[in-house]
C-alpha cells in the first residue's frame, strides 16, 4: 500500500476563493472499466449527468466499456490507464494489485497543474491521488457506494455463516484485516468520504468518523429506460419481484421465508432475478419448489420484466443504496425495502420498510399489498415523485457535496 505523499502547505481560504466559479473542473477517477454492469454503470451515469449539468469532467479510467453520448463530447476529457493501441488490458492480466496501483500513480500525475475545483475517487486505487490532491489543496473525495467496510465486512461474514453459505472470491465484501487497513487508510487520505444514503452515512458515523467528513449524495436512474407501464397492473394478481444476486447479505432467506409465511394469494408470484453466486438453490431447495416463486436468473429486459410487476423486495442486510430499488421505484413498484438496504423510501408513504432480518413485519407488508387499492395508492406517490430519482436530480446532490467539501480543509 502506497505511503501518501507528505502535504504541501497551501492556503486553503485562498485556493477556494479562486474557485468560485459557477461550474467545476472535475477530476473523476474510476479504476474499472467505464460503463461496464454495475458501478461501472454508476460512474457512467454520475459524469454523464455532471456534464450535462454544465461541469467539465476529467475522466480517468482503465478503459471504456460504454461509450458517451455525442451531447457531453466537449465536456468529458477521457483519459485510460489500462488501454494499450486502443484494446483493453484486463486487469486480471496484470493482477487486480498491480492494476489498481498503476492507475492510481497515472492519476495522481494528472493532479498538479490540471487546475481541477476537485477530485473524486473509487475504493482500492486512490491513496496516491487523494495524497496529490491534498498537496494540492485540491478537495479529495473518496465514493464508497458500500457501507463502513468493517460494518460491510462483518456483516456479510456474519449472515453468511448463519445460513450455511460463504463469501464468494472476489467479493467486494469478502476482505481480511489488509485489505479493511487499505480501506480505512482511504477514508482517512480523503477530504470527505462520499455515502450514497443515510444508512451508509451512518455506519461511519458509528465507527467514529467527524461528521462533517462524510457527505450524503444518492445516485439514480434512467427515467426513460425505467418508465411505468402504460396501464396500471393493479387489478391483477399480486407479483413481486426480486433483482440482485441471489446471496445472504440480500436477505433472501428473509424474503423467502416470509414469502411462505404469506396467506394464501391465489396466483400470486415472486420473480427471483439474478446470478445465483453463493448456492443459494441447494440450501432453500423446499422454498425454491413452491410453484409461486420462480428464479428467472439474469435477464436482459428487467424494465420490461418490472413493468409486469407490483413490488420490488429488498430485505437487504447491508446496503450503500441499490440502483434495484431505484429502477423499481421509477416503475411504479412498492418498494419492501429493511431500513439497512439504504432505498429513499419513507415508510407508509412511498413504499414500507421492515426492521433488518425481521420476517414478521415483511410478511405484514406483503399481506397489506395483496390489496391492489393498497398498492395502488403508494404507486400513485412514487409515480408523482418520480422526477426526484433522475441521474440529473443525483448529480445536484453530488455537486452540493463538492461545494461543502471546499470549505472543509485538508483531512487529518
Amino acid at each position: 500500500m502506497p505511503r501518501p505523499l507528505p502535504p504541501r502547505r497551501v492556503a486553503h481560504q485562498d485556493v477556494v476563493s479562486a474557485r468560485r466559479r459557477q461550474d467545476l473542473k472535475i477530476l473523476y477517477s474510476f479504476p474499472h472499466p467505464f460503463g461496464s454492469a454495475g458501478i461501472g454503470t454508476t460512474a457512467w451515469e454520475t459524469v454523464v449527468a455532471l456534464a450535462r449539468s454544465g461541469h467539465h469532467v476529467v475522466l480517468s479510467t482503465t478503459s471504456v466499456h460504454r461509450p458517451l453520448p455525442q451531447d457531453v463530447g466537449g465536456r468529458v476529457d477521457v483519459r485510460t490507464s489500462l488501454t494499450v493501441a486502443g484494446r483493453r488490458l484486463p486487469h486480471r492480466a496484470v493482477g487486480l494489485g498491480r492494476a489498481y496501483r498503476w492507475h492510481d500513480l497515472r492519476t495522481s500525475r494528472m493532479v498538479a497543474g490540471l487546475g481541477a475545483d476537485v477530485v473524486h475517487t473509487w475504493p482500492r486505487s486512490c491513496l496516491r491521488t487523494l495524497a496529490a490532491a491534498q498537496e494540492g489543496g485540491v478537495p479529495g473525495l473518496r465514493e464508497s457506494p458500500s457501507p463502513h467496510s468493517a460494518t460491510a465486512f462483518a456483516v456479510a461474514a456474519a449472515v453468511a455463516s448463519r445460513v450455511g453459505s460463504e463469501i464468494p472470491d472476489g467479493h467486494f465484501h469478502a476482505g481480511g484485516p489488509e485489505r479493511l487497513a487499505q480501506e480505512v487508510a482511504e477514508y482517512a487520505a480523503a477530504t470527505a468520504v462520499l455515502a450514497p444514503s443515510g444508512f451508509a452515512r451512518s455506519t461511519f458515523l458509528d465507527r467514529g468518523h467527524p461528521p462533517q467528513r462524510v457527505l450524503q449524495h444518492r445516485y439514480g436512474v434512467d427515467l426513460d429506460r425505467f418508465a411505468p407501464a402504460a396501464t396500471s397492473p393493479a387489478g391483477s394478481p399480486l407479483r413481486v419481484a426480486f433483482v440482485g444476486r441471489l446471496e445472504p447479505a440480500k436477505g433472501l432467506d428473509v424474503l423467502l421465508e416470509a414469502w411462505r409465511e404469506l396467506p394464501p394469494e391465489p396466483r400470486a408470484e415472486l420473480l427471483l432475478v439474478g446470478e445465483d453466486t453463493s448456492h443459494a438453490a441447494e440450501r432453500h431447495v423446499d422454498l425454491l419448489d413452491d410453484p409461486s416463486v420462480r428464479w428467472l436468473g439474469r435477464t436482459s429486459d428487467v424494465p420490461g420484466l418490472l413493468r409486469t410487476c407490483h413490488a420490488l423486495a429488498l430485505p437487504s442486510y447491508s446496503e450503500g443504496m441499490a440502483l434495484s430499488v431505484l429502477e423499481g421505484m421509477a416503475v411504479g413498484l412498492v418498494p419492501l425495502v429493511s431500513d439497512s438496504a439504504g432505498a429513499p423510501v419513507v415508510h407508509g408513504r412511498n413504499g414500507l420498510i421492515h426492521p433488518v432480518g425481521d420476517v414478521a413485519t415483511l410478511t405484514e407488508h406483503l399481506t397489506t399489498i395483496t390489496s391492489a387499492a393498497a398498492r395502488e395508492e403508494l404507486r400513485e406517490v412514487l409515480l408523482a415523485g418520480r422526477g426526484e430519482l433522475s441521474w440529473g436530480a443525483a448529480a445536484e446532490s453530488l455537486v452540493a457535496c463538492y461545494r461543502r467539501a471546499e470549505l472543509l480543509g485538508p483531512p487529518g
